[in-house]
């Protein structure tokens, strides 16, 4: 008895902390309302464990989320700035009257999610079909 006791307590001493964190506008993860296993033994606990991990994953989704979409504008800006170094290197070569091959950022077929789905006709191996009409003609 007395070490549930202590489970409440400093359940209860756990959740005011919760409370004081979101009144000062403090960083709130719904991770940190997930119960322990051991805690689990209501179906209400169990029900309410779900939701929580179930918002929890949806968390970590949105971060990862943000975090591609920087790395995307990122990865243009250091596209872009190639690019100009690019120009500014050629104007240089121009005046010195040489010639170099100059590497040129180019992005890769599968980071397109339109370009998955289309097929170049360069691709297929197999000689078309023809049907009579096409092949009357």
């Amino acid at each position: 008895m007395e070490t549930l006791h202590w489970q409440v307590i400093y359940k209860i001493l756990e959740m005011q902390v919760l409370l004081n964190n979101l009144k000062k506008g403090a960083d709130f993860k719904i991770r940190d309302l997930i119960y322990e296993p051991f805690e689990l033994y209501t179906d209400v606990r169990k029900r309410n464990q779900i939701e929580l991990i179930k918002a929890a994953v949806f968390e970590l989704k949105q971060d990862f989320n943000e975090k591609f979409t920087a790395l995307e504008g990122s990865k243009a800006n250091q596209i872009e700035n190639i690019k100009e170094k690019n120009k500014m290197i050629e104007e240089i070569l121009e005046n010195l009257g040489q010639e170099e091959e100059l590497f040129v950022p180019t992005s890769h077929p599968l980071e397109n999610p339109k370009a998955i789905l289309s097929v170049d006709p360069s691709e297929v191996k197999v000689e078309k079909y023809l049907t009579k009409e096409e092949r009357a003609l």
